[in-house]
């Protein structure tokens, strides 16, 4: 064989292994979804759904701690009727092997949805807070991530109430649909939602934004 035709083979063999790499490393983001239950409830109704899955066996879990507040915090506690679905919506079989974390059976399914409420209460620490004046979500307080997984892409679309508005350092791809590089770029992003008061104003070329959620009406920002 002609040696300059042999060497032209091996370069298009190394690009096309290299092509493939990227694609495998190319994860599928995971999507989450948000909407609100009555707010006397105080329960937040969210969805999680992974694509790209391999194997027999996939984990959820909620983290145990919160960046800042250097303590372990029960968040799991929080979470309701948890179950999780295949294609089709075809209930799936799982078991909790710890406090925050739930194992489900795929049965080779590449794509699974997990469901679950949150009560939402209470503002300390960073937790989560809703009711019928707002809601306020510290990202590791309310959203659980694949095992494995952290590192992939996230999608949010936020179903709001009547009147109510997003406020996150998320990018947002539409009103109410959000991207983040990965799970901890979610969970750092806290969300302010509700009919808040907003001020901007520039330092250094950057445009800062000023929300206020005031619970006596006043909306003051002096």
């Amino acid at each position: 064989m002609n040696p300059y035709r042999a060497w032209k083979l091996v370069a298009a063999s190394i690009l096309l292994m290299a092509m493939f790499s990227v694609a495998a490393a190319e994860e599928e983001p995971v999507e989450y979804e948000l909407r609100f239950g009555k707010p006397s409830s105080h329960l937040l109704e969210i969805a999680v759904r992974a694509n790209g899955l391999k194997g027999t066996v996939a984990e959820f879990a909620m983290a145990a701690w919160a960046p800042g507040s250097y303590g372990i915090n029960d968040y799991a506690k929080n979470v309701q009727g948890f179950r999780v679905s295949g294609p089709g919506g075809k209930e799936l079989v799982w078991r909790k092997t710890d406090k925050q974390t739930w194992r489900v059976e795929t049965g080779g399914a590449a794509t699974v949805t997990v469901q679950y409420k949150l009560y939402a209460n209470t503002l300390a620490n960073s937790w989560a807070q809703y009711n019928d004046q707002h809601a306020f979500l510290g990202g590791p307080a309310v959203w659980m991530y694949l095992v494995g997984g952290k590192e992939r892409p996230v999608r949010l679309a936020i179903a709001t109430p009547a009147g109510w508005r997003v406020a996150t350092g998320m990018t947002r791809l539409a009103e109410n649909t959000f991207a983040a590089a990965d799970y901890d770029w979610l969970a750092d992003s806290p969300l302010e939602i509700s009919s808040y008061a907003e001020q901007t104003f520039v330092a250094d070329g950057a445009t800062y934004h000023m929300v206020i959620h005031d619970v006596i009406g006043k909306k003051d920002f002096s």
